[in-house]
């Protein structure tokens, strides 16, 4: 009868986790090398956008089955002057108030439709 050999598997589950590891430190520090950029086709829409100051001039709550959202309609002037209004998603869980001022980004090209929050703008321009 042959007596079955004293293997310490130890040895080989120490190499492993030491590989996945430095595997996962390689991908951390590397990601934007070669994984895909989410953001990236708004990164390029968002680089024409420009900053302004705007003001919550009221607020649209929709509610549904899924929960709710709120919307602010904000009053803001593009550089040459002119007033505009536009609509923004409410992307924190602070609540603001009519009144309020808010900065946002906004299109030269169509400002009263592509605003966005700053918060937005910031997370995808990262």
């Amino acid at each position: 009868m042959q007596r079955a050999q004293n293997k310490k598997p130890g040895a080989k589950h120490v190499i492993l986790i030491i590989l996945m590891v430095a595997l996962s430190v390689a991908i951390y520090l590397f990601k934007d090398d070669f994984l895909p950029n989410a953001n990236a086709a708004y990164q390029a829409e968002y680089a024409k956008f420009e900053r302004a100051e705007a003001v919550i001039v009221d607020r649209d709550i929709h509610r549904g089955r899924k929960g709710s959202n709120t919307t602010w309609i904000v009053e803001f002037k593009d550089k040459e002057g002119n007033t505009h209004t536009g609509r923004i998603l409410q992307t924190n869980t602070l609540g603001k108030e009519n009144g309020e001022i808010i900065i946002i980004y906004y299109n030269p090209a169509d400002p009263s439709g592509s605003a966005v929050s700053e918060e937005t703008y910031k997370e995808v321009m990262r």
